[in-house]
């Protein structure tokens, strides 16, 4: 399995690796991990106090974490160029060197640790999740060296133009030199990725769709596990919740892929009417400077509530005693915060839209609002009818029976471990690096 995301880094990232790691030898798969010795700090958290017990796990060194000098160095740029009356305005310096992305730096020492390990463990099967995506092309080269069969766990669709056209940017064409040249890399090493990879294992059924018309030979290749939720946070003990109307959010607020601020000036005109004499609060969990922007230029100081950053268990137990769950999902990707949500029983404000993400909250969650998301007065209207429930005792807090045996990372890995057993001959595949 090779995932730059493992502990003792504390990202999302970690969680999909950790709970297929951690149920496969149920399965009769005995998982061996590859992983980053020397991960670049400035993309990723480091906690020492998360673990991944009994398991296997090697680590091999990036050559260089590009994102501190790739910064510093498109600042320089930015600033020579400027005498010259031409304003940088866009990430060169990353677009040019960091291919496929921030990890490039690891792929090398990888490939060569790679190797080793698949001779001293008679390995079967390479297993490559990403992003980043320099962890795909770890396993494709592998593959193709070895003759072992690869397994791609797409956890992001990996070119910028597919999630741009997912939502909603119709022609998704790079406009900067740098972003064409990106585009163009990506393209090329995305297509020759794929083609080398047995099965790719994507996250959502709306990303499916999307790769089936891009790339309609590979069709059945593709398969769909959800990111579902860690069995272990969850032990089915109801939660004491917060005595007033919390709603609760938790980690990245998406700003750059959905600038709407509705949400804080829908809580402000709650606060500036007087509505229900304060009894209605805002807890956030997590350290994003815009949201902190937003309670400000609002003035929410007064009903707000924030820990910052906190470990995962805390954070799940903290959305355990909601009132609320507010939920915001950028398409293409379905947030693990979702099936988290859906998994302590806890209603959502879900702010997406219609999609894939409302499907699964309509089919769960009886008790949640779902609203588009950028009209201040719909959200009004959607906190009032939530808190009018809490305050009536209407509002499930139950957990849907029907979702647990579908979305714990059991049964998740339960059917990674059928694509595992199904998988066809080494040498029946159309290998990509060759095409």
């Amino acid at each position: 399995m090779v995932s730059y995301y493992y502990p003792p880094l504390n990202d999302v990232g970690i969680l999909r690796t950790i709970g297929f790691s951690g149920h496969l030898p149920d399965f009769g798969w005995q998982p061996i991990i590859l992983t980053v010795k020397n991960p670049d700090l400035h993309r990723c958290h480091l906690d020492p106090k998360q673990t991944s017990p009994r398991q296997i796990v090697y680590r091999s060194r990036s050559i260089v974490n590009y994102s501190r000098f790739a910064g510093r160095l498109n600042g320089l740029i930015s600033k020579i160029v400027k005498f010259g009356g031409v304003n940088l305005e866009y990430p060169l310096i990353p677009d040019l060197f960091m291919v496929p992305d921030f990890a490039c730096g690891w792929i090398p020492l990888t490939i060569l640790k790679g190797l080793r390990l698949i001779r001293a463990h008679k390995i079967d099967v390479i297993f490559a999740t990403c992003n980043p995506y320099s962890a795909a092309i770890v396993g494709a080269v592998l593959s193709q060296l070895s003759g072992k069969r690869l397994i791609i766990d797409l956890r992001d669709p990996w070119r910028e133009d597919i999630v741009q056209r997912m939502v909603g940017n119709r022609s998704g064409d790079p406009i900067h030199m740098g972003d064409r040249l990106k585009d163009f890399m990506d393209r090329i090493l995305e297509t020759k990725t794929l083609h080398q990879a047995s099965r790719i294992i994507l996250v959502t059924e709306e990303t499916l769709q999307v790769y089936s018309k891009l790339y309609p030979t590979l069709r059945d290749r593709f398969e769909v596990i959800h990111n579902g939720y860690g069995d272990g946070f969850f032990t089915g003990e109801p939660r004491k919740r917060f005595d007033a109307f919390t709603i609760v959010y938790s980690g990245s607020y998406y700003y750059s892929a959905d600038k709407s601020e509705a949400f804080f000036q829908a809580l402000a005109n709650i606060k500036n009417k007087g509505v229900q004499n304060g009894n209605i609060r805002f807890l956030y969990i997590g350290k994003s400077g815009i949201v902190s922007k937003m309670i400000e230029k609002y003035g929410l100081q007064q009903i707000t509530d924030s820990p910052g950053y906190v470990g995962r268990k805390e954070a799940i137990d903290l959305m355990g005693r909601a009132s609320v769950i507010l939920l915001r999902n950028v398409k293409p990707h379905l947030t693990t915060k979702l099936f988290e949500g859906l998994a302590s029983g806890v209603p959502f404000l879900a702010l997406t839209g219609e999609g894939e993400a409302a499907n699964l909250i309509r089919q769960y969650s009886k008790s949640s609002i779902i609203l588009e998301g950028s009209n201040p007065g719909e959200i009004e209207n959607g906190i009032r009818t939530l808190y009018g429930q809490w305050v009536e005792g209407k509002l499930s807090y139950q957990v849907n029976h029907e979702f647990e045996n579908s979305f714990s990372k059991y049964k998740l890995t339960e059917k990674l471990a059928t694509i595992l057993d199904r998988l066809p001959d080494s040498h029946s595949m159309e290998t990509g690096l060759n095409a």
